[in-house]
Protein backbone atom coordinates (compact mmCIF):
# COMPACT_ATOMS: atom_id res chain seq x y z
CA UNK A 1 0.00 0.00 0.00
CA UNK A 2 2.74 2.72 0.78
CA UNK A 3 4.87 1.76 -2.12
CA UNK A 4 2.08 2.30 -4.22
CA UNK A 5 1.63 5.49 -3.15
CA UNK A 6 4.72 6.82 -2.42
CA UNK A 7 4.92 7.99 -6.16
CA UNK A 8 1.43 9.79 -6.32
CA UNK A 9 2.60 13.23 -7.19
CA UNK A 10 4.48 14.36 -10.65
CA UNK A 11 8.09 15.97 -10.45
CA UNK A 12 8.87 19.52 -11.94
CA UNK A 13 11.09 19.23 -14.61
CA UNK A 14 13.10 22.50 -14.00
CA UNK A 15 13.92 21.19 -10.59
CA UNK A 16 15.26 17.50 -12.14
CA UNK A 17 17.44 19.38 -14.22
CA UNK A 18 18.52 21.92 -11.87
CA UNK A 19 19.28 18.97 -9.20
CA UNK A 20 21.06 17.42 -12.21
CA UNK A 21 23.45 20.12 -13.02
CA UNK A 22 24.14 20.30 -9.27
CA UNK A 23 25.19 16.47 -9.26
CA UNK A 24 26.51 16.57 -12.16
CA UNK A 25 29.08 19.49 -11.35
CA UNK A 26 30.26 18.41 -7.98
CA UNK A 27 30.53 14.62 -8.97
CA UNK A 28 33.92 14.81 -8.11
CA UNK A 29 33.30 15.69 -4.30
CA UNK A 30 30.47 13.46 -4.12
CA UNK A 31 32.58 10.10 -5.62
CA UNK A 32 34.90 11.02 -2.97
CA UNK A 33 32.69 11.38 -0.17
CA UNK A 34 31.60 7.81 -1.23
CA UNK A 35 34.89 6.29 -1.07
CA UNK A 36 35.74 7.61 2.29
CA UNK A 37 32.23 5.71 3.43
CA UNK A 38 33.16 2.74 1.90
CA UNK A 39 36.49 2.67 3.00
CA UNK A 40 34.92 3.19 6.86
CA UNK A 41 32.77 0.82 6.32
CA UNK A 42 35.39 -1.81 5.11
CA UNK A 43 37.28 -0.76 8.03
CA UNK A 44 34.45 -1.11 10.58
CA UNK A 45 33.93 -4.99 9.10
CA UNK A 46 37.82 -6.08 9.63
CA UNK A 47 37.04 -4.90 13.66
Amino acid sequence: HIFRHSYDYELAPDRVKSLKQKILTNWRYIERDLDIFIDFLQGAMKD
